[in-house]
């Protein structure tokens, strides 16, 4: 509740002394103001969803229009060199944390999965992992 009453404040706030009269493209023109600003997407998503409930909840208006909102930001992860990799393996000195980076280096588990494993998880015979709780299953 807190952040879309400051959202909605923020939007009132920006349109005090201007003579625009509140629309749908005033929304949409204050979006895209706040993604020139350099504000993230889910930011601006925030605020169009605060002031859609206002609208539509608090002044009973009817259904607005579709609002255009950003896409979501995906980024890239860091990726290790071989070099930065093997440097990092080279490291450490005790057998078993060593063991639980090569594991986890060469079969591309996650933090999550590798703390998972137990000693049964280990087909030694078809050289094959056990994974449970997995991501996505």
């Amino acid at each position: 509740m807190k952040v879309y009453i400051s959202q909605t404040e923020r939007f009132f706030a920006r349109l005090q002394g201007t003579e625009a009269s509140i629309n749908d493209a005033t929304v949409q023109k204050y979006a895209l103001a706040l993604l020139k600003k350099g504000l993230s997407h889910a930011y601006v998503n925030q605020a169009i969803s605060a002031l859609k409930f206002y609208f539509r909840h608090v002044l009973k208006q009817p259904k607005s229009a579709a609002y255009v909102r950003p896409k979501k930001e995906s980024k890239l992860p860091d990726v290790l060199s071989l070099n930065e990799v093997m440097q990092l393996l080279k490291a450490v000195k005790n057998p078993k944390h060593k063991a639980i980076l090569y594991l986890t280096y060469t079969s591309g588990l996650r933090v999550s999965e590798v703390v998972r494993l137990r000693l049964e998880d280990c087909d030694r015979e078809r050289k094959v992992l056990e994974i449970r709780q997995g991501k996505g299953r």
